[in-house]
């Protein structure tokens, strides 16, 4: 069997995922129940994601991995503005640039592969990797599902140790067939994916995501247009349709991840709640503590009197992977 981790929030799912250096935002009130399962293959390594709620990610992948995601189930997500349905990969080279909002039961499968050993299989060189693979690859269904279950089957001949536990068929066998199904879908895409024909309407959104998540300020709808360069009209449909909700709706919704990111850190210590509320926007405390609870199933006090600690190692630890600092 594959291991298993279920972080209790946002913050520890992205501890677990520390391979990636990125910034996960809870979109959607309630629990958002996160599990990942988990397994080595010859220094490959294997995720398969899962949670409940809608979460918005931006950062980098994993240095010195070509990192390949394939999207499973009836629903869609979206990267870097192109909207990536289910039969689709979306990949990237070492510490490439990601930025996706995944909705309501999100389950996909994460593939990295060290980048040396990628290149050997693809017959490229490491410097040409950060310029393929740019945008979602559309893949034959029954080939993609035939990939799947590959996948379900060396998660479940992982044992707790990482190491296979299968007699009838050695590591060296299970990774030349999964290095052969990655080559067959990476050569073969029914289509490379359609850019997204607005790329500056995104530049924009994504200019208004990085001033949010740098500063503690509030801003209004004019204040964030201007910063975009882009009207309050164009700033919005940016948003819908790479987001689905409107600038300010993130806006308080990232704000609402930051204090809860914040009294986490300080957890232990009661006091000063108020305060950590006031510096991150929230002036009505009474009703901005109600929306905390619907958003996190506690109120800030709570979660500022709770003594933080980690159930979950991350992924680096756990595979006693190096740290790299991109």
């Amino acid at each position: 069997m594959a291991e298993i981790m279920e972080p209790e929030c946002i913050e520890e799912l992205g501890h677990v995922v520390s391979p990636w250096q990125l910034r996960l935002r809870q979109l959607s009130a309630g629990e958002l129940a996160p599990r990942v399962s988990f397994a080595n293959l010859n220094d490959i390594i294997i995720t398969n994601d899962r949670w409940q709620g809608v979460v918005h990610g931006e950062g980098l992948s994993a240095t010195g991995f070509f990192t390949i995601v394939a999207v499973q189930g009836e629903f869609q997500m979206r990267s870097k503005g192109n909207e990536v349905h289910r039969s689709a990969l979306v990949c990237g080279a070492s510490a490439s640039d990601w930025e996706f909002t995944t909705p309501y039961g999100a389950n996909h499968w994460v593939l990295m592969i060290p980048e040396q050993k990628f290149a050997e299989l693809m017959g490229l060189d490491l410097a040409e990797l950060p310029g393929r693979y740019n945008n979602p690859l559309q893949c034959e269904p029954q080939q993609l599902q035939r990939f799947y279950t590959l996948l379900q089957h060396i998660m479940a001949h992982q044992s707790l140790a990482g190491t296979i536990a299968n007699t009838l068929m050695t590591g060296a066998q299970l990774e030349l067939m999964l290095m052969t199904a990655v080559a067959k879908l990476l050569s073969t895409p029914l289509a490379s994916g359609t850019k997204n024909p607005k790329r500056w309407r995104y530049a924009a959104y994504r200019k208004v995501i990085d001033e949010i998540n740098h500063s503690a300020d509030s801003f209004t709808l004019a204040e964030l247009a201007t910063i975009a360069g882009v009207s309050e009209r164009v700033l919005q449909l940016a948003f819908k349709d790479y987001m689905g909700i409107s600038p300010c709706a993130y806006l308080r919704l990232c704000r609402f991840n930051q204090l809860h990111a914040d009294l986490r850190e300080s957890s232990g210590m009661s006091a000063g709640v108020g305060e950590r509320m006031a510096h991150w926007g929230f002036i009505e405390c009474g009703r901005a503590a109600g929306r905390y609870r619907d958003m996190f199933g506690e109120l800030p006090s709570d979660t500022a009197s709770s003594v933080s600690q980690s159930s979950c190692s991350s992924l680096l630890e756990r595979l006693n992977l190096p740290q790299h600092h991109p």
